[in-house]
């Protein structure tokens, strides 16, 4: 039997798997900046008032990523966590975070790297910008399952100052 996650190395499929998903949301990484172009069929959100990944309210916002990739993703499709030219995981969303299972690796919310978290084809993901602390969901059935509790959490992106 196939574990359920594996570490991958950025290599081979892992690359061609990153390269598809920077085309899907317009990621240049070599620009030194981050450059993107969110896809019409994406939400972001802005999580940069927030604590770190010990936050209650990131924490939640995970859990509710791995809910919507789980109803997304249909049985024995893989999810890959992918960031440039670094090593990353690959794993069946329905093996792993439940009861009885291994942790869910990666995150969709960014910590220190720009990251994916995605099905191979780039059809459903989330890309987190660590610098703009923004998170993107791209793919309309995982848009639809995750905006509404993502915009109780973490707003509707509509940022005002002052008063």
């Amino acid at each position: 039997m196939t574990p359920p996650a594996r570490h991958s190395l950025y290599s081979g499929e892992s690359e061609r798997i990153g390269r598809r998903c920077e085309a899907r949301v317009g990621f240049d990484y070599d620009s030194g900046r981050g450059r993107y172009r969110a896809p019409a069929d994406s939400r972001s959100w802005f999580h940069g008032l927030l604590g770190g990944h010990d936050d209650p309210t990131i924490a939640a916002a995970e859990g509710v990523i791995e809910r919507g990739l789980r109803a997304c993703v249909r049985p024995g499709e893989w999810v890959y966590e992918y960031r440039p030219y670094l090593d990353g995981w690959e794993f069946d969303p329905h093996r792993v975070g439940g009861p009885g299972q291994p942790s869910w690796p990666g995150s969709a919310i960014a910590g220190g790297e720009f990251q994916f978290l995605a099905t191979a084809d780039a059809r459903v993901g989330t890309f987190g910008h660590y610098v703009e602390r923004t998170l993107v969901v791209f793919g309309e059935d995982l848009v639809v399952q995750v905006a509404d509790d993502l915009e109780r959490l973490l707003g509707d992106g509509t940022w005002t100052f002052g008063a």
